[in-house]
């Protein structure tokens, strides 16, 4: 019998580690999926301004008097901003910038996300929507982007005038900082909203769970580290601050060495729109855990520009 008790834990034991490497596997394989996807999406939307386009950003697609979603179907930006690692976790301050971890490790960053509406209608507050979704961020550290003599650098150009953005320098930067990036950081997942919320308002909203696969890597890392969770939110469907969000989640960081896979992550969005298809953004990032493990929290503000062809509509 003792015999029969060790085969059966071996077996039990070898099962266990083979679905876990299984499903680190697939984790990885739907990350490189979702990074070529945004890489691909990223260059057609840097090539019609370098190909001499004349095409604008849209204009948002009016949104029915009444409709308490406006968001469109399908949704393409390039977002630009300063990632400000200050009071992150010394583990991961010491992965972005090993060169230098006690530095506050502020980062340039150009990034692409999507987001398409599998099911689901903006007219139909009662019905639900599923999405899907990802977004990638290419840093580059702040010091490595010399402006104090390079003050003819586009992404210099854009620091020193953040508020009047123009479409070719947003582009020129995101060019310059996607070729110098040092870090990147890469998302996908499922989003389900089930009903829209305060719909007689001026900003309705809609409560959703989603599903998040991701990896963070630094230049000269090799294989990057994974970060995954579940999270509960809302997110607002119109009105100046749409697209705006809050959650709550639980996952996995695996940059902690402490309890990499029992984190509480919270994060939190606040968007308005400019004009000319820009808007600007300001995020906070946090995760926890409940022991004696770090805690961390990194911040970032910027621009966001939406794709620029004809490809959205509210529906």
């Amino acid at each position: 019998m003792p015999e029969d008790k060790d085969t059966f834990d071996k077996i039990g034991s070898r099962i266990k580690e083979r679905g876990q490497g299984m499903a680190q596997h697939l984790s990885h394989i739907a990350s490189a999926m979702t990074l070529a996807c945004i890489q691909g999406g990223l260059l057609l939307l840097l090539a019609g301004p370098a190909l001499g386009s004349s095409r604008e950003a849209p204009a948002p697609s009016p949104c029915p008097e009444g409709q308490a979603d406006c968001r469109p179907t399908f949704h393409a930006e390039l977002q630009l901003g300063l990632l400000v690692n200050t009071f992150a976790a010394d583990e991961l301050r010491t992965y972005l910038n090993p060169d230098d971890s006690s530095s506050t490790g502020t980062e340039l960053t150009a990034g692409f996300s999507v987001a398409y509406r599998l099911t689901g209608q903006g007219w139909q507050p009662n019905s639900s929507q599923l999405w899907i979704y990802g977004r990638s961020i290419y840093g580059a550290r702040s010091a490595d982007v010399d402006c104090a003599n390079h003050a003819d650098l586009a992404v210099c150009k854009l620091e020193a005038s953040p508020l009047d953005p123009d479409p070719g320098t947003v582009v020129d930067s995101a060019i310059y900082l996607l070729t110098h990036a040092t870090s990147l950081e890469v998302y996908t997942g499922l989003r389900w909203e089930p009903r829209a919320f305060r719909v007689d308002t001026d900003a309705p909203m809609r409560p959703y769970v989603k599903l998040e696969l991701g990896f963070i890597n630094v230049e000269g890392a090799g294989s990057g580290l994974e970060r995954n969770q579940v999270a509960l939110g809302f997110s607002l469907t119109r009105g100046a601050f749409i697209s705006s969000f809050l959650e709550v989640g639980y996952g996995a960081s695996d940059f902690f060495a402490t309890n990499p896979g029992d984190r509480f992550k919270l994060e939190a969005m606040l968007r308005w729109q400019l004009s000319k298809g820009f808007g600007t953004f300001a995020q906070l990032e946090a995760e926890f855990d409940r022991g004696t493990g770090a805690d961390s929290v990194r911040s970032m503000i910027g621009l966001t520009y939406v794709l620029p062809w004809p490809l959205h509509s509210s529906g």
